[in-house]
């Protein structure tokens, strides 16, 4: 396997992507998975790390409209950043060449990134481009081409708040490990690509991250639970205090009964 980083891709915006306007909205979001680190996973196995921990992922928000705003509440992979447009270029650039080290850009569908990627004038200087709306289909034998919710849908893929870029561009990389996968597995393959073939599909299918409105449902269903044990619990010793009167009338019933022959007496 080369030494390569393999860096996802995508940028979306409600702008267009021929023209760089003034006052541009957009999010990039950039997900990287270092080979270096999948050659570790395969040697020491699935339990030095998290599968989730495998691909590092980033978003980052140019503006501060309402679409941006959502965008960034969206990212589950980490926190999204706001950075000024004069900034983005150095952000971006950082982490794909870092070290120095070969990369390969992989998009779902290229064009209208790679578009805004030369607007903003962000040079990655991959070694190879993959588009995987193309590369999934011999793999899968399709005559068209899918979606990114689609396909993620095929490949069994967990997934949630797709068109945030820092989660599109995560997703990018998951599928291209399960393209590799689906493809691996029309020939005969050898136990250490049968290791590499069963780490992909592990870090590719591996839970995502809480989105923040399944957390807030989980709050209000434990606050609900709380208050419906509450009201249980008073119920309850409502119910208790009316039987204990009940019964203590019926003790005094019973002592009075006892003592009245005596009084007639």
């Amino acid at each position: 396997m080369k030494d390569v980083l393999l860096i996802g891709i995508d940028v979306d915006t409600y702008q267009g992507y021929e023209h760089l306007p003034t006052d541009p909205q957009l999010h990039i979001g950039v997900s990287i998975l270092d080979t270096r680190v999948l050659h570790r996973l395969i040697h020491e196995g699935l339990d030095s790390m998290r599968e989730t921990d495998a691909l590092e992922s980033y978003q980052f928000v140019v503006g501060d409209s309402r679409y941006c705003k959502t965008a960034s509440r969206k990212f589950i992979f980490g926190k999204s950043q706001s950075v000024p447009l004069g900034e983005v270029k150095a952000q971006v650039e950082s982490l794909v060449c870092r070290g120095g080290r070969d990369n390969i850009l992989v998009f779902h569908g290229d064009r209208s990134d790679r578009k805004a990627l030369s607007n903003l004038n962000i040079q990655l200087q991959p070694l190879y481009i993959i588009d995987n709306v193309k590369a999934a289909q011999y793999p899968l034998g399709l005559p068209y081409r899918l979606g990114l919710e689609a396909m993620l849908d095929t490949f069994g893929i967990p997934y949630a708040n797709l068109h945030a870029a820092g989660n599109d561009a995560h997703y990018a990389l998951r599928s291209l490990l399960i393209i590799a996968v689906t493809d691996g597995q029309k020939m005969e393959l050898e136990p250490a690509s049968k290791d590499l073939f069963s780490t992909f599909s592990a870090i590719a299918r591996s839970a995502r991250p809480t989105t923040a409105g399944e957390k807030a449902a989980a709050f209000e269903e434990s606050r609900r639970q709380v208050k419906a044990k509450k009201t249980a619990r008073h119920k309850a010793r409502r119910a208790a205090r009316t039987e204990r009167r009940r019964q203590e009338r019926e003790a005094r019933i019973e002592t009075d009964g006892q003592c009245s022959p005596t009084e007639d007496a």
